[in-house]
């Protein structure tokens, strides 16, 4: 009987080293994660400013062909 609790104890020891080990791994797959999430996060925010840089330039170019269209028109030829 004292050979069958043993075996019980050190399986119950293994289970729980095994556990243990598969914790650590996630948290250290969860810290890089966690890196790249930053590093999306930040390509995202970079994204949106370029995003916002060509709307105004966009903007800017269509005022500009309008005053060429409009100087084209009103100039004498």
């Amino acid at each position: 009987m004292g050979m069958s609790n043993s075996l019980e104890l050190l399986e119950k020891m293994n289970l729980r080293v095994a556990e243990e080990l598969f914790v650590e791994q996630l948290n250290r797959k969860n810290i890089s994660f966690e890196a790249h999430v930053q590093q999306i996060e930040l390509i995202d925010k970079q994204v949106t400013e370029f995003e916002a840089a060509v709307s105004m330039l966009a903007r800017y170019v269509s005022l500009l062909e309008s005053k060429v269209r409009s100087s084209y028109h009103n100039s004498p030829v």
